[in-house]
């Protein structure tokens, strides 16, 4: 994985990656420049899984790392909502609102969010009008996750959720 990663990066300078177990590895990077380049280009994936890079911070905490950088399309606003306030506004539901970016075709908004809990896929927008949509979001470049809780943490079949209600279902009559 160290190779792969440090290949797609194009860095400047030389990376050198450690394995801490349980999954976490550590970088270290010889210029700053090539940390903050990474930062924020993320997402990455390695084998189809998305990978949760986030500067080393002198914390114990089982949430930690956890921030992903995600571009968010928004479908079902009306075009003439699609302005940078709004778009933020969807954003901070769903975390840090990195950026926002409109086009003629897309409306999309770049938001730091807590990988390790499940995505929102929807969202309802409230209007100064009282009235209300729900918007649905499509999460880009998202690779291998589950489709049922939506975690980023494992795929469908290995859902805790569906394993649980095939466990509780009575076994099919002979």
């Amino acid at each position: 994985m160290f190779p792969f990663l440090v290949n797609r990066w194009n860095l400047r300078g030389k990376a050198v990656g450690s394995d801490l177990g349980r999954g976490m590895f550590q970088f270290r990077f010889d210029l700053v420049e090539d940390l903050q380049q990474v930062l924020e280009n993320g997402p990455y994936h390695f084998d189809q899984w998305m990978i949760i890079l986030q500067k080393w911070e002198p914390i114990i905490s089982k949430n930690f790392p956890s921030q992903i950088p995600l571009w968010v399309e928004i479908h079902g606003l009306p075009k003439h909502f699609w302005q940078t306030e709004m778009l933020s506004v969807i954003g901070e539901e769903l975390g840090q609102v990195l950026q926002t970016d409109i086009t003629p075709a897309t409306a999309k908004v770049r938001v730091l969010l807590n990988g390790l809990q499940p995505l929102t896929k929807e969202s309802v927008v409230e209007f100064a009008n009282g009235e209300e949509i729900v918007v649905t979001l499509d999460y880009k470049n998202l690779k291998s996750h589950c489709h049922h809780c939506h975690h980023l943490t494992h795929e469908t079949k290995q859902c805790p959720g569906l394993l649980t209600k095939k466990e509780a279902s009575p076994p099919p009559p002979d």
